[in-house]
């Protein structure tokens, strides 16, 4: 099992952002989930494709902002964590797609995949 560390631009949404532009951003990332961020860059959650699906049936459209189905329980871990940590994490957390490595002060520096 190896992991990667990735830059986060092509994770990263606002957490205004509409619920259209996640799934392109989801979609461009073939990882199946965004991190949200305020609009300080500060790390809100994680929004995955099951978690809008689960929004549209409660009645979300395209314009619902992705505030209303960020899951804000999403697993993290520190910028310094070591590969050992990042993959047990993966691997007791199956439904993990990606892990948002982050700051001291909550700011998303980098985000970890499986491959």
């Amino acid at each position: 099992m190896n992991i990667i560390r990735l830059e986060k631009e092509d994770f990263i949404v606002n957490v205004d952002t509409l619920l259209k532009d996640v799934l392109v951003v989801i979609t461009n990332n073939r990882k199946g989930s965004v991190v949200v961020i305020d609009s300080e860059e500060h790390f809100l959650g994680v929004a995955s494709d099951g978690d809008i699906r689960r929004a549209m049936v409660k009645g979300a459209t395209e314009f619902t902002p992705v505030e209303k189905f960020v899951n804000i329980n999403a697993k993290y871990l520190n910028i310094d964590s070591t590969d050992s940590e990042i993959i047990d994490l993966f691997k007791t957390n199956s439904e993990i797609t990606v892990l948002p490595l982050l700051s001291k002060n909550n700011i998303v520096e980098r985000v970890a995949v499986m491959q």
